[in-house]
């Protein structure tokens, strides 16, 4: 068994994500006490220290000390729980970067901020954002500049490597998150600063050329520092950008495993404007970011803005993101609109929007559109939907559909226009039923337009979209997964905000027996003097057969407990009346209004989101920043022994001469620490099997202790 001192860890099989390990987890665990070796391969992501625990200890421990065993059943318990919760569907993450860009927020210690090029404003950014993360949680800022002036220059050099390690190692022992900004160069502290992150942060200018962001290239390519860390970009536009651009040739460098647009606030470019004359290189200078830090101390880091793009990504980091999730329903998706309102009245952000069928249609709109024009947009689009002529010239031969698509597709390029799914300011994503591979489809990138089209394909009305990219058959979600709200959670949303507007099911139907002969359901029906009987026909069959996964798929979701599920009153609204907009927007509104009060009764929303607690946490911080140095030295969760002298000691029953204290001091001589500095080295199942192997001194001490007779 392995417990994680410091550093990052990642277990793959199969070239896929399994789980990843930060500081204070345990590995094999459940191997060790199901006696079993390991069946996943784990990698070290960054520098990282282990202290290792043999099996024969472990049990010795366990013997001794009856409390350690009920913590570890703790463990089991909560293990089994875990996977119980865990949602049927995760993306899958390979190794070449091709999953999940936010799956790596587990138990993050430590960011490392690399400027793109000398262009970015890396003291404002690292200020930013620090200031974004301070909202929730205690949080530390460290740059060469600020490590040199409290210890000196010459701990920069790459001689005094390990020196330095051991310092940063205490300062990540005593501060929940450090944010490390790197230099402007591959210095040996950028070197260090990629070597002790668990999340590297490349930041870039948006409006500049990706082939003269050149520093994160530098890097990688002369060396294995960060090679596997989770990189994530960010790009920096000015705060008037109506909407980002080119992201896709950003992306073109595989090892960005996501990425964020930021509207930067004016005030972090005046320190490179021409009244001050001063450019990023200077930046470089001490009294320069002195002056940057004392400015931000007196004029930012006293209020809290929760909408703002730089407190959207700090809650994405720390595990807070907040998701909604818009599901499909044809004209009911008016009322997501209305939804968007409340929560946008009562001050609830979003950090993450999804949707499918007509929840994809108006999450795209909310995801790329400043929030006064939410509304007007979606109305337009709603109201173009009920022209009879564009349906009479819409229809064909029923070969594949009853339609064409090309009146759809003109209506949703002329609400999209050109946009790609990629330069939305918030991060998006559809659903699909890819029916070429049988599989549900997740769209994170690509032409916006064309994926919801692809969402709101329903089979019979519609052709399948052919997929831009890869030329598959694409047909609604809904069929699959009508409420995406789990694909939501597997994409980093610590809470889930799931609007169903979707038809409810009928289930009050005849019960004809074991035949059904069709004359009669004729007669029943043309009689008007009969009782009338509620009976499928063929099409009402199939439709239900279709969308059977995705039933169960909603149950599960609405029971989650990471779920807040919305349901609003829309049901006596048809599928296809989406002249009624205003009026099932108004229904939305009026029971988002009610759920959203409740929603910050809570006290995970309020600790979150309530203002006035979140700048009270600042002003205590930013008072103790001020009183309180740098830590040189202190009892730190690496050193084991002084963790071990804060559990209080039980004196158990022996039956030896030694004294409690001798054998926890025989025992814990035992323990093995080793470092694990290279990132290609692996703990293979190998390295686990022989935690599951006592050595023979090992059980012989077990057995010494157990068996020994007490003397007279």
């Amino acid at each position: 068994m392995f417990v994680m001192l410091s550093g990052r860890l990642r277990s793959v099989e199969k070239k896929t994500l399994v789980e990843e390990f930060g500081r204070g987890d345990v590995l094999g665990m459940m191997e060790v006490l199901q006696k079993k070796p390991r069946s996943t391969t784990v990698l070290a992501i960054r520098f990282s220290q282990l202290a290792r625990i043999p099996e024969g200890l472990l049990n010795f421990i366990k013997l001794q000390y009856p409390q350690v065993g009920f913590r570890l059943v703790q463990l089991l318990g909560q293990y089994y729980t875990s996977m119980h919760r865990r949602m049927p569907y995760l993306p899958n993450l390979s190794l070449e970067g091709s999953g999940d860009p936010m799956s790596h927020i587990k138990n993050l210690h430590t960011i490392a901020v690399v400027p793109a090029s000398t262009e970015v404003p890396l003291v404002p950014f690292t200020c930013e954002l620090y200031h974004a993360l301070s909202a929730n949680l205690k949080a530390l800022r460290l740059s060469s500049q600020k490590v040199a002036s409290h210890l000196d220059n010459s701990v920069l050099e790459k001689q005094a490597d390990f020196r330095l390690m051991h310092w940063l190692n205490v300062q990540e022992d005593t501060c929940p998150l450090v944010i490390y900004e790197c230099d402007y160069t591959a210095t040996n502290w950028t070197r260090r600063c990629l070597r002790q992150a668990d999340a590297i942060l490349v930041v870039a200018m948006g409006n500049r050329d990706p082939q003269s962001q050149t520093l994160m290239r530098e890097l990688l390519s002369t060396n294995q520092d960060g090679v596997r860390t989770n990189k994530e970009l960010v790009l920096l536009w000015p705060e008037n950008t109506v909407a980002p651009t080119g992201t896709h040739k950003w992306l073109k460098d595989t090892y960005y495993s996501g990425h964020h647009h930021i509207r930067a606030p004016k005030r972090m470019f005046q320190w490179t404007s021409k009244k001050t004359r001063k450019t990023s290189r200077e930046m470089l200078h001490p009294s320069n970011e002195q002056e940057i830090v004392e400015f931000y101390e007196k004029n930012v880091f006293w209020t809290v803005d929760f909408r703002s793009d730089f407190a959207r990504i700090a809650r994405i980091l720390t595990g807070n993101a907040i998701g909604l999730a818009l599901g499909g329903g044809g004209a009911r998706g008016a009322a997501h609109v209305g939804i968007i309102r409340a929560l946008r009245e009562r001050g609830i952000p979003v950090d993450i929007v999804g949707g499918t069928s007509i929840g994809a249609l108006v999450g795209g709109v909310y995801a790329g559109t400043p929030d006064q024009q939410v509304e007007e947009r979606t109305r337009k689009w709603f109201y173009g939907m009920t022209s009879l002529w564009r349906k009479v010239l819409d229809l064909t031969y029923a070969h594949s559909a009853m339609f064409t698509g090309a009146q759809l597709n003109k209506s949703l390029q002329d609400l999209f226009e050109d946009k790609e799914i990629e330069n939305l300011w918030i991060p998006y994503f559809c659903i699909s039923t890819d029916i070429t591979t049988s599989e549900l489809r997740v769209h994170r990138t690509g032409p916006l337009w064309a994926y919801c089209r692809a969402s709101m394909s329903l089979a019979g009305y519609l052709p399948p979209m052919c997929d831009p990219q890869d030329g598959h058959l694409l047909l609604d979600g809904g069929y699959v997964n009508n409420l995406p709200a789990d694909v939501m959670r597997s994409m980093g949303a610590k809470r889930v905000i799931a609007v169903d507007v979707g038809a409810s099911e009928e289930t009050n139907l005849y019960n004809y027996g074991d035949s059904l002969n069709g004359l009669w359901v004729l007669m029943k029906r043309l009689n008007p003097w009969a009782d009338p009987v509620r009976i499928l026909n063929m099409e009402e069959i199939q439709t239900r057969l279709a969308y059977v996964s995705c039933v169960r798929q909603l149950e599960i979701v609405k029971k989650a407990p990471y779920c807040c599920y919305f349901r609003p009153g829309v049901e006596p609204f048809k599928t296809l009346e989406f002249n009624k907009f205003d009026e099932i927007l108004a229904i939305g509104y009026e029971y988002g209004k009610g759920k959203v009060e409740s929603l910050m009764e809570t006290d995970e929303f309020n600790t979150i989101l309530i203002g006035g607690n979140a700048q009270s946490r600042l002003h205590r911080q930013l008072s103790k920043t001020k009183r309180t140095p740098l830590i040189e030295r202190s009892t730190s969760f690496t050193d084991l022994a002084a963790a071990l002298s804060k559990i209080p000691t039980v004196r158990p029953v022996l039956r030896h001469s030694l004294s409690a204290y001798d054998q926890v001091d025989d025992v814990f001589e035992d323990l093995d620490f080793f470092d694990q500095s290279d990132a290609d080295n692996e703990l293979s199942q190998s390295d686990f099997n022989d935690a599951s192997e006592a050595s023979d001194a090992e059980a012989d001490l077990v057995n010494r202790y157990s068996t020994s007779t007490p003397k007279p």
